[in-house]
């Protein structure tokens, strides 16, 4: 079972940028979302190719980078990715906006923090050097996002545990976004429900809905293919 887009879905909730909140509350593909107001035409003529150019930019807002990144992962030319992360940074004024203010409440305080408290410590954003004070600007929204990302999960944890209590049910391990769990194969019409349930599938946070995937199969490759 794993959460569908968490990390974006966390800057929705954190920035309550419009854009954002709008894409997720009408369910529709946050790729194909952004690259519809990147490149200004309706969601369902977004082409493939279109679409990985919003996938690209999403997750480069998440996890920080810069236009040479983008270029390389989407194989648009350089001038073509800066022109797209200008544009993406236009359409989304709110995350813009909370992606600033991460960064000077960090200066401030000298840490940032996730959804349930948790610091991390960044000292360097008051660095003299450039180059110190830039990764510590992408490390404290990146602390918060996917920070927030992780506390998510591990009450996720918490919350499975109990429902298979008692059960021969084991909950295995996590993997980034995603819990593997062993079910008797005759308690899995009954526990997979109560298992997204447990995850939040369905909960709005902030205004922003979490969506859970599940798939059961005789071997981990096989439920997530």
């Amino acid at each position: 079972a794993d959460y569908d887009q968490i990390e974006l879905r966390v800057m929705a909730m954190f920035s309550q940028d419009k854009q954002m909140r709008r894409i997720f509350k009408n369910n529709e593909d946050i790729h194909a979302g952004a690259a519809a107001l990147l490149y200004g035409k309706p969601v369902e003529e977004v082409t493939s190719e279109e679409r990985q150019v919003g996938k690209g930019v999403n997750f480069l807002t998440a996890y920080g980078g810069g236009a040479g990144k983008l270029a390389n992962t989407t194989g648009i030319s350089l001038d073509q990715a800066k022109h797209m992360i200008d544009m993406y940074y236009k359409q989304f004024s709110g995350l813009t906006a909370w992606k600033r203010e991460v960064v000077s409440i960090g200066r401030v305080r000298g840490y940032v923090s996730t959804i349930s408290g948790r610091r991390r410590r960044l000292p360097e954003l008051l660095s003299e050097d450039d180059f110190l004070r830039s990764r510590a600007e992408r490390q404290a929204v990146n602390a918060v996002v996917q920070g927030s990302a992780a506390d998510i999960c591990k009450q996720a944890m918490i919350d499975i545990a109990d429902v298979i209590s008692g059960t021969n049910a084991q909950l295995l391990v996590q993997v980034h976004d995603e819990l593997i769990v062993s079910i008797p194969e005759d308690l899995v019409d009954e526990l997979t429900p109560k298992l997204m349930e447990a995850m939040g599938h369905g909960r709005v946070i902030d205004g922003v809905p979490l969506v859970v995937s599940c798939d059961s199969a005789y071997s981990w490759a096989e439920a997530k293919g």
